[in-house]
């Protein structure tokens, strides 16, 4: 049986800070490496990890092939740094490159993690 597969390119996003200093970030297979071999529990963990944590995990994963000196503390500050707005599009970029079912799969525990987030942040 022959199989077709339609080749979608990664997704990549530019991160632009008012100092005007950048950051590349890339979903692709690479950060998903990382995303597994970096981070205790693998992928599956990090997927279900608080929401700004979760971000912090994609923005060091993803910058990694091109951020000499990143590191999850340096993801973290940036993630600090960012409007909610921001958090949830570069998630929803992550969890779109990674695929129909576990983008649904994510979308259900983002809910979850985000209602869990505002809380804390209310209180």
């Amino acid at each position: 049986m022959k199989k077709t597969y339609a080749v979608k390119p990664k997704t990549e996003i530019e991160l632009q800070f008012e100092d005007g200093k950048s950051i590349n970030v890339t979903f692709d297979a690479a950060a998903i490496q990382h995303l597994v071999a970096d981070f205790d529990g693998g992928l599956s963990e990090a997927l279900e990890s608080e929401y700004t944590e979760l971000c912090a995990r994609i923005i060091y994963a993803g910058s990694m092939e091109h951020e000499s000196d990143m590191s999850i503390e340096k993801a973290k500050q940036i993630v600090s740094n960012l409007d909610l707005e921001t958090l949830t599009s570069i998630i929803e970029d992550f969890t779109d490159s990674l695929g129909k079912e576990k983008k649904a799969e994510i979308k259900e525990f983002q809910k979850k993690s985000m209602t869990e987030f505002m809380v804390k942040k209310s209180t």
